[in-house]
């Protein structure tokens, strides 16, 4: 038994022995800040790559590296080491696009894309070709981000020569304005009026009912609000304030 013991134990030594010489200890350089395409040839070392945007490191450059730089590593003899670096692409082009003359469908794909979110405008336009992009919000060429958003304003037909005319109530009154001419009204004449109710800003009323039918051009007046009425002491550039007196 004793033989067979000290028979085993030299086994496993020989095999401990032999998988440990067979082994070798790598020590990772650091490759970040270099130029992916000025790396020399490592003979220990296979390089995986990723390319990400980048607005900060310059295009490519090595931004970062798994493992990290001065890692040991065993690997068998002859075999290699991969090491993954993550290389810039520079930074991402976020220009808007003139979007001008697209169908809906194509300039929500492009927007989608640049991770822009989307609102739509419908202008109403006889002329112009149905549910083509007449502009946008910003203007082509502005730069965007992630999650900003972009208005489409697209092409409508009227119906039968008609314009619903919406609520404007509570709107500020550039978004009234915005509007009552993408909806293929005209505007008329803005009154300032005090509310100790309704946002200084804001829509009070309107001289045209809230969903009913006009014909297309038809003008419509908006009272809004200047706040309390300590405030109306002085004319407004666009308009013209109502008081007591006007009465």
């Amino acid at each position: 038994m004793a033989v067979l013991a000290t028979t085993a134990i030299c086994v496993f030594f020989a095999l401990f022995v032999n998988t440990k010489r067979d082994r070798d200890i790598i020590i990772i350089p650091s490759f970040v800040g270099q130029k992916y395409t000025e790396l020399e040839p490592h003979d220990r070392i296979n390089f995986e790559c990723e390319l990400v945007y980048s607005d900060d490191v310059p295009e490519g450059e090595i931004i970062s590296q798994t493992p990290y730089s001065g890692a040991r590593r065993k690997v068998a003899f002859g075999a290699l080491c991969t090491v993954k670096l993550t290389v810039s692409m520079g930074a991402e082009d976020r220009t808007l696009p003139d979007l001008k003359n697209y169908t809906y469908a194509q300039a929500a794909s492009m927007l989608r894309t640049l991770g822009a979110q989307i609102r739509i405008v419908s202008v109403y336009d006889d002329e112009a070709e149905s549910d083509r992009v007449l502009y946008t919000s910003p203007t082509a060429g502005a730069r965007i981000e992630h999650g900003d958003r972009v208005t489409l304003f697209v092409c409508r037909k009227h119906v039968k020569g008609s314009v619903r005319v919406r609520d404007l109530t509570g709107l500020t009154q550039k978004a009234a304005c915005t509007k009552i001419l993408a909806d293929g009204l005209l505007l008329g004449e803005i009154i300032f009026e005090a509310s100790d109710t309704v946002e200084e800003g804001c829509v009070i009323s309107q001289s045209l009912a809230p969903e009913t039918y006009v014909k297309y051009h038809s003008t419509i007046n908006i009272t809004v609000s200047t706040g309390k009425e300590d405030k109306i002491d002085q004319l407004h550039p666009f308009g013209r304030y109502i008081t007591d007196e006007d009465d």
